[in-house]
């Protein structure tokens, strides 16, 4: 029988962890099972679709002209992943600074030139 296995170089999970993890994929959980519990997994596909977006929904309505890419963010945008915010986070500063980040994005697609690619 097949077997596959997670191999981590670095100490910490890599970026790609948290979305895998909005798919329904705990790797830490499946690395733990595996090395400390030495639990057997049938192999899994996920399939789901979540949507990475880093910058506000409004620059993207706005910026992005493919129609087709445009329609598929706007469907998926109730799935978006964004690890820099987090709805328990009330911290009044954090607030703030993610407004300011939200501010300057809005600023930078504003003041860039853009191309019809």
């Amino acid at each position: 029988s097949k077997k596959f296995k997670v191999l981590e170089i670095s100490a910490r999970q890599g970026r790609c962890s948290y979305y895998l993890a909005a798919l329904g994929c705990n790797l830490v959980k499946n690395m733990v099972d595996d090395i400390i519990y030495k639990e057997e997994k049938e192999f899994t596909f996920y399939s789901d679709e979540v949507l990475l977006s880093f910058i506000p929904k409004s620059i993207a309505k706005k910026y992005l002209v493919n129609q087709k890419f445009k329609d598929e963010m706007l469907k998926l945008w109730k799935k978006r992943v964004n690890p820099v915010y987090y709805k328990k986070d009330k911290n009044l500063k954090r607030k703030l600074l993610l407004l300011k980040v939200a501010n300057n994005y809005k600023k930078d697609y504003k003041e860039s030139k853009w191309e019809n690619l």
